[in-house]
């Protein structure tokens, strides 16, 4: 999917071996401001920010979206047992938030 307005839906793997990135499989909505809206969850990362979807992504595998919420940039997220929880950030019209959202992975 080719950049929007700024946003990506792009990502790249890194090989420690070679030192060097490689293109990894394609996000399922364009994306920006999350920096830490990305949580390691076994082998998948789990992207949550900058869109209104939250989904795994996995090495060598499609994207696949896990929920839909409304759009938050620069929220957090954090793995607690069993359940993604992302926290704050702000929407479309910069209002800011401070749900908390809790999602079974």
């Amino acid at each position: 999917m080719p950049a929007t307005g700024g946003k990506l839906a792009t990502t790249e793997l890194y090989d420690p071996a070679t030192g060097r990135f490689s293109a990894g499989p394609a996000l399922t909505a364009p994306r920006f401001k999350l920096p830490s809206a990305i949580a390691v969850v076994g082998e998948d990362v789990v992207v949550a920010g900058g869109a209104g979807s939250i989904e795994r992504v996995r090495p060598g595998a499609e994207s696949r979206a896990i929920a839909t919420l409304a759009a938050r940039y620069y929220s957090t997220v954090t793995v607690v047992g069993d359940r993604l929880v992302v926290i704050g950030g702000y929407d479309d019209h910069a209002q800011t938030h401070d749900e908390i959202w809790s999602i079974a992975l």
